[in-house]
């Protein structure tokens, strides 16, 4: 079982949470970016079927000013917070790459862990 999804690129993360008195908050572009994203999958045709248990992350970026591990906190937190994967501790294998002349925005694909099978 997999899917595959197109997302806008998130922020960097360390612009991804905010620190004031009380502890740690979303910042606005996270929250933006968050429902952006959550709009691109809830718009989709057909609707990703979730996956349960051990799975495995392809994303393909593309070629920035950021580096390549700056995609995964986000990345891995949405798909939890949309009930697409498990919590991240699932995750037991990370693929990332960039790619020469993409859109502006990254694709990606999850599939349950073929080693577990």
């Amino acid at each position: 079982m997999s899917f595959t999804l197109r997302l806008p690129i998130p922020p960097s993360t360390n612009k991804l949470f905010g620190y004031r008195r009380g502890g740690r908050y979303r910042t606005a572009a996270y929250d933006k970016w968050r429902e952006e994203a959550g709009w691109s999958v809830k718009q989709m045709k057909p609707k990703p079927t979730p996956v349960s248990g051990d799975f495995e992350i392809y994303i393909e970026v593309p070629r920035g000013r950021t580096d390549l591990d700056n995609h995964l906190k986000s990345t891995l937190d949405f798909l939890g917070w949309m009930r697409l994967t498990p919590d991240d501790r699932f995750c037991c294998e990370i693929h990332i790459r960039f790619v020469k002349d993409m859109a502006n925005e990254m694709c990606l694909t999850v599939a349950a862990d073929h080693h577990s099978e």
